[in-house]
């Protein structure tokens, strides 16, 4: 099957041998922020901060998970599981509860070309350190 060149496509039976690889783990510093550094740029309008929790959560209403309920202010709701809304431009950055759900909206920012990044402290983080809140 082909001409020499490329790999070896064809079907065989039996074992492979497989030669082994070497993983080599290297710490991303770029696709997160920090409490610090979000409490920071609060009012840096470069800055989107995107909110993925439900709406009666980013709202503040009384819930049984957020104690105290509320949101990082400044923050844009995009819930994680409705389709997303067009957000500004601007640097993203996005956080939920506890930074899981939030990387369903930066996944699905960068499927459309948007880098964003992630606080992964999220707001069980941010509402315990006793950082400003914001209610609706």
């Amino acid at each position: 099957m082909g001409s020499g060149s490329g790999p070896d496509r064809s079907l065989h039976a039996g074992a492979e041998e497989i030669e082994p690889a070497a993983f080599v783990a290297h710490e991303r510093e770029d696709d997160t922020i920090s409490a610090r550094e979000l409490a920071g740029r609060l009012a840096d309008p470069s800055l989107v901060v995107v909110d993925a929790r439900t709406a009666d959560r980013w709202r503040g209403e009384p819930n049984p998970v957020d104690d105290p309920p509320g949101r990082i202010p400044g923050a844009l709701n995009a819930p994680w599981a409705d389709p997303q809304p067009a957000l500004p431009e601007g640097e993203l950055a996005a956080y939920c509860g506890s930074g899981v759900t939030a990387c369903v909206v930066l996944h699905r920012a960068a499927l459309a070309g948007r880098d964003g990044r992630l606080y992964p402290g999220g707001w069980s983080e941010w509402s315990q350190r006793g950082l400003p809140v914001e209610r609706s």
